[in-house]
């Protein structure tokens, strides 16, 4: 039987091990059908979701071209650009609803490119989780010094994470807030997204029209 102090350490290095996150060097360079990106987005799932959750679906990645988070596939077929959106959405999804995740992925594209803003959240998700991840650690082990029972450990492990991840939400959502106060971050109503929507739908029925006239 494992002793406490091997639990604990093969617990905390299992987390640092599951934040990885691919920059946009290694997406890959050919343009995929729905099923195979579900199947590559899925191999993130350890990151984004928790056991037994389920990963990213087909509904959901219609539902976010519909909403305008991610443009729409060419000839069913999707891009880097569409994976590099879906992994940020993943990331950020547990703490912000879509249409500000859309709004933020848009105000950064104000001053990166799409391939510098995927290596730059990668590189900050990664720093940060390894990073608070630490503080954890070290926080838990402080107290918990010569505690032998793990079921201990790990209940205040519960609790210190749940406490950092109420506090980093509510940040954001100030943060974000501010934003909106100071009109530097304009999240879409349901309303107007429902407009550009069917304005959208319009402009290809006129389209496929004009197809159809030509033959």
């Amino acid at each position: 039987m494992e002793n406490v102090n091997d639990v604990c350490r093969r617990f905390w290095n299992r987390q640092q091990r599951t934040c990885r996150l691919p920059r946009w060097s290694e997406l890959p360079d050919i343009e995929l059908y729905m099923d195979q990106v579900i199947t590559y987005m899925n191999k993130f799932t350890p990151v984004f979701t928790r056991d037994g959750e389920n990963g990213l679906t087909p509904s959901m990645i219609n539902n976010y071209v519909k909403l305008n988070i991610i443009p729409p596939p060419v000839k069913k077929k999707y891009s880097r650009v569409h994976l590099s959106r879906l992994i940020m959405i993943c990331a950020m999804k547990p703490v912000l609803s879509i249409q500000l995740i859309g709004a933020m992925i848009e105000y950064m594209l104000k001053s990166r490119s799409e391939e510098e803003l995927l290596d730059f959240f990668a590189e900050q998700y990664e720093h940060t989780y390894i990073k608070i991840t630490d503080i954890l650690r070290s926080s838990v082990e402080e107290i918990t010094d010569n505690d032998a029972n793990i079921s201990r450990i790990l209940a205040l492990t519960v609790m210190q994470a749940a406490a950092v991840s109420c506090g980093s939400k509510i940040l954001a959502e100030n943060a974000l807030a501010e934003m909106q106060h100071l009109n530097v971050l304009i999240a879409p109503s349901s309303e107007a997204a429902r407009e550009k929507k069917e304005k959208e739908a319009k402009k290809r029925e006129k389209e496929k029209d004009r197809e159809l006239a030509v033959k």
